[in-house]
């Protein structure tokens, strides 16, 4: 049975980016990820702040749509606008965002394997035993990255489920969010 120091299952940013800091730390890593593709489909929307994705170590300019100068917030009774150019906030592509940290967490040496999910979870005196599609693996330390997807498989209590719509609309400016 192979073994890692660390496991991560969820090729999304936060999974990826766990796998970048362990993997550049020096551990052996592999990430589970059980789409075909790392950043497809996407799960959530790419709209952050300049700083905060700069932080993250992330070029943001390889991955930018466009900048947000206001948000609209709008309800069938009202709606209000926000200035949001003071927040720096972005419009990124989370599929190129999503592909650029696990070329990351590949170049800190990490493993990432596509069309692979975690069946079950284990623990033993000494290490997890994952179950995957795959096969099992052994690793010391286990990272759920799964996202809100993993819960709602196991109890949908407490949980509101929300969509997110792309829309164009020749009418909204670009630099606008609505």
């Amino acid at each position: 049975m192979p073994g890692f120091q660390v496991a991560v299952a969820g090729g999304s940013i936060s999974g990826l980016l766990a796998a970048r800091e362990a993997a550049a730390g020096g551990a052996s890593v592999v990430v589970l990820e059980e789409d075909a593709e790392i950043g497809t489909p996407e799960h959530c929307g790419g709209l952050v702040s300049m700083e905060g994705i700069k932080n993250l170590g992330m070029v943001p300019d390889a991955i930018e749509n466009d900048r947000i100068k206001k948000a609209r917030i709008v309800s069938p009774s009202s709606g209000f606008e926000v200035n949001a150019e003071r927040q720096k906030v972005i419009v990124l592509d989370r599929r190129a965002l999503d592909k650029q940290a696990a070329l990351q967490a590949q170049r800190a040496g990490a493993e990432v394997r596509v069309k692979c999910s975690v069946r079950s979870i284990q623990r033993d005196d000494t290490s997890y035993v994952v179950k995957t599609s795959d096969g099992d693996l052994r690793c010391d330390y286990f990272i759920d990255a799964r996202g809100v997807a993993s819960i709602i498989n196991r109890n949908r209590e407490g949980v509101l489920s929300s969509a997110q719509y792309e829309v164009f609309a020749p009418w909204i400016p670009r630099d606008t969010i609505e």
